[in-house]
């Protein structure tokens, strides 16, 4: 009985302490109202999206920072053999580029020349038929080779009879052998050779013939020209695209050293030489150089004290006795931690809503995580609204 007694008792306290601290009793309330957070600050992660391997790790957590300032150095040895390809690449682009600009060399030139001659030549001997002396000398090969291979064959005849009576070795026969086929292949290609020549070209051969002529004069004529207007608009297209692929790989490359994106410091940098990066992964985080603030949540029947542009003082745990200028910069539109709709007293004095407040650290002191208390009311405000 006693102890439902002393949890009635105890309930009616805390209900008249909400009640009173929620605004039914304004002279109850103090003068200056203080609640707690902790120190927050912009921080980023920063990383490479190549990837690679660590070569130099520059710096270590705390360091401080400015921007573009190198944090570590990859490397890449495929990336890096890609930009030497893409260079090589535009050299040969701006060479041809050249050549078309300046004209053809006169040796080509030379040399398209010498090949029309010689093949206009040629036509000009399958046209005009075999001359006599052609013929004969066609006959003359017939007749040479036809005793060369009738003389080859006894001697491979010989050879084969002195072979069975143990008179020669088997290699002097197979080498009998050999020159007779030898000679026998000779009077077969003469025979053909003056066949040629008594019957003439095939149609096919003078075609044949003809074209290459004409492909010969075509080339000579290009040469001579010069290149067209739409050959050199092509050639500078190719250079441009060989350089636009420069840059791109250069960039790329360029990535591989990890850099400050602005004033920070280290708060968290873990990469060491021979350390696998993978691409997109965090390098190190930093936290960037600015204010930093506390998110605070203010009740209801206070927050007129919470304006934006009001002053505030910061204490922070870390540093006793001293004191930071702070200013209310937004107060949330919704409240939190409460019903929906809040029917009774004790409801409505469970209504907080989110207060950001901007902290002057000129010496970067703080940091990110130290729990601090807003002071209200010990600094005239200014500024009215919500955002």
């Amino acid at each position: 009985m006693k102890k439902k007694i002393a949890a009635a008792v105890a309930v009616v306290i805390v209900a008249a302490g909400i009640y009173i601290w929620g605004g039914r009793d304004p002279a109850m309330k103090t003068s200056s109202m203080e609640v707690s957070g902790w120190i927050e600050s912009e921080e980023v992660s920063v990383g490479s999206m190549e990837g690679g391997r660590v070569i130099e790790a520059l710096v270590e957590e705390g360091d401080r920072l400015e921007a573009g300032e190198a944090i570590a150095r990859l490397e890449n040895a495929q990336l890096e053999s890609a930009l030497g390809e893409a260079e090589a690449a535009v050299t040969v682009a701006e060479k041809a580029l050249a050549t078309l600009l300046s004209g053809y060399p006169k040796e080509d030139i030379q040399a398209a020349k010498a090949a029309v001659d010689a093949r206009g030549s040629q036509l000009a001997l399958l046209e005009n038929g075999t001359r006599e002396e052609q013929i004969a000398a066609a006959r003359a090969e017939v007749e040479a080779a036809q005793a060369q291979s009738e003389n080859a064959e006894l001697t491979r005849q010989r050879h084969e009879r002195l072979l069975e009576t143990g008179v020669v070795s088997k290699q002097s026969a197979d080498n009998a052998k050999a020159a007779a086929r030898t000679a026998l292949e000779r009077l077969n290609a003469a025979k053909a050779m003056l066949d040629i020549a008594m019957n003439g070209p095939r149609e096919e051969e003078k075609a044949a013939a003809a074209r290459a002529v004409e492909e010969s004069a075509a080339r000579l004529s290009k040469l001579e020209r010069g290149a067209r207007a739409e050959e050199i608009a092509q050639a500078r297209a190719l250079v441009d695209q060989a350089r636009s692929r420069v840059k791109t790989i250069e960039s790329r490359v360029a990535d591989l050293v990890v850099r400050a994106p602005a004033s920070c410091v280290a708060s968290t940098m873990d990469l060491h030489p021979g350390d696998l990066l993978a691409p997109g992964a965090v390098a190190a985080k930093l936290a960037l150089d600015g204010d930093p603030w506390i998110d605070v949540f203010i009740p209801a029947d206070r927050l007129s004290e919470a304006k934006p542009g009001s002053k505030v003082l910061i204490v922070v745990d870390t540093y006793k006795g001293r004191e930071f200028e702070g200013k209310v910069s937004r107060v949330s539109r919704s409240a939190e931690f409460t019903p929906r709709n809040a029917q009774t007293p004790e409801g409505r004095a469970s209504q907080v809503f989110r207060t950001r407040i901007d902290v002057s650290d000129p010496k970067r002191e703080l940091r990110a995580g130290m729990t601090a208390s807003a002071v209200f009311g010990s600094a005239p405000s200014s500024g009215d609204g919500l955002k």
